[in-house]
């Protein structure tokens, strides 16, 4: 008989850190170099060993982990409902095992499926959603359902003429239109294909190299300033105005025929940027009042990380701010991607929002155990009440070290601080690494967490724990 692998079920009680030579992650990255790159690496994973909001690598050490996949993981490592879901269930075994193309063949369950699934959560005022396979891809394909609609609308609400179809295969007018615009934001990230990549400014070696659209209206992003005292509230609203007249000025000013506007509830990737909701409410109204489809970019904010469900209802969007935004993008802990959209930008012709797959029915299945154990769980409650524990701790530590940290910020558990320089950074989250401690950084300056949405005050002590200590040894 074949053996089984058994995964954990109890979660570890503390971080363990081996401080010896890592020699099997050594010997794995030597082997895959072999032909595969490997300097994206951190290390080797035993998944088997990990569990919850621990990590386990091949040498013996396991990590409380505040990355969780880079935010993609809601229910951390080997939840037990998902392992059931996936394994002891035989009416999903013909999902697991077969993959099919899902916008020409859906399953007998389908309906069903995305009832009870996506569109369960699906944002106020959008009734639509469309599968893609990433993030990436979930905002490539919003931009071309804009663009889709803009063409639409400018034919009279008319499908492509002949000429149209005739001359796009030549990348010529009228079919291939020439002068369009997309806003996108400094400092924004949305995607490595071509229009998510050109409305990207991060990191620059995402970038460099690779050829990028002129349709892109860049603007800047009024990143707020903490603790939100009384001059740093002062000086984010005067930013936030001048973002938002720049932002006008441009509209007015652009010689492009302006599509969409693509925008982040925080600036993940960037480095964690916030603005207050007046600002998004502003916004959204600038691009109703000039006819400019409003989208929001939740890959990383949503699905409940932030302490409501999507990151866009701290706006309490209303009619006269324009109402919802038009089409919301998700991936990363929702499991599946795409986005979701008004009824009225429904493209007619097959085949112009596509792709071979359009979705994975077992990332459903997973979707639909996260969806399940936010509710069941309460996780929402989980999240805000270890985020105000989290923030209250860092900004403790924040006060007490002259400056080591600055900037705490954040919602739910969606929080990030800056250190003194880059270098001090990349530092501190190896010295964490060290303390049993696995996150990231974002921005120039910026550390992330990104923990799993069963992330408990009595993880966060651990952490503070490895965070004050880190300090310490920080030269």
């Amino acid at each position: 008989a074949q053996s089984v692998v058994k995964l954990p079920t109890q979660e570890y009680d503390a971080p363990i850190v081996q401080h010896s030579p890592a020699s099997t992650d050594k010997a794995l990255r030597t082997e895959l170099s072999e032909f595969y790159k490997t300097n994206e690496i951190q290390f080797f994973v035993d998944y088997e060993k990990s569990i919850g909001n621990y990590i386990a690598d091949v040498d013996g050490n396991v990590y409380l982990d505040l990355f969780q996949s880079i935010a993609s993981l809601a229910l951390g490592y080997n939840h037990p409902k998902m392992v059931e879901a996936l394994t002891n269930n035989p009416d999903n075994y013909a999902l697991i095992v077969n993959r099919p193309a899902l916008a020409c063949l859906p399953p007998k369950q389908w309906c069903d499926t995305l009832r009870n699934s996506l569109m369960s959560v699906a944002p106020s005022g959008l009734d639509h959603v469309q599968l893609m396979m990433c993030g990436t891809c979930a905002n490539e394909n919003a931009f071309k359902m804009a663009i889709i609609n803009h063409a639409y609308r400018k034919r009279g609400c008319k499908p492509p003429t002949e000429e149209d179809l005739v001359s796009c295969l030549q990348h010529q007018e009228p079919g291939t239109p020439s002068n369009l615009g997309i806003i996108a934001f400094e400092k924004a990230f949305h995607g490595r294909t071509l229009l998510p990549l050109s409305c990207t400014q991060t990191n620059p070696l995402h970038k460099v190299d690779m050829p990028a659209t002129d349709m892109i209206i860049r603007t800047s992003f009024p990143a707020n300033k903490y603790p939100l005292n009384a001059i740093n509230q002062a000086n984010n609203e005067k930013l936030e105005y001048e973002c938002l007249e720049q932002t006008r000025s441009l509209i007015q000013t652009s010689s492009k025929d302006i599509v969409a506007l693509i925008v982040e509830p925080i600036q993940a990737e960037g480095g964690d940027n916030h603005c207050s909701a007046q600002f998004f409410k502003k916004l959204r109204k600038l691009c109703a009042d000039n006819e400019i489809l409003f989208i929001v970019d939740e890959v990383q904010t949503g699905c409940a990380a932030t302490g409501k469900f999507w990151a866009h209802e701290y706006w309490n969007l209303t009619a006269e701010d324009g109402g919802c935004p038009d089409i919301v993008t998700f991936a990363k802990k929702m499991c599946a991607a795409g986005f979701y959209y008004k009824n009225e930008l429904c493209v007619d012709e097959a085949y112009r929002i596509f792709n071979t797959w359009c979705g994975d029915p077992v990332r459903l299945l997973q979707c639909q155990v996260v969806l399940d154990v936010i509710k069941q769980n309460n996780l929402l409650d989980v999240v805000n009440e270890c985020g105000a524990f989290l923030q209250a701790r860092l900004k403790e530590i924040e006060s007490s070290t002259g400056g080591r940290i600055s900037n705490v910020r954040g919602q739910g558990t969606f929080i990030a601080f800056d250190c003194a320089s880059t270098l001090h950074r990349n530092k501190l989250i190896a010295l964490l690494r060290k303390n049993g401690v696995h996150l990231g950084g974002c921005g120039e300056r910026s550390v992330r967490l990104r923990p799993a949405l069963i992330f408990e005050t009595k993880h966060a002590t651990i952490f503070i724990d490895a965070l004050q200590q880190s300090l310490k040894e920080l030269d």
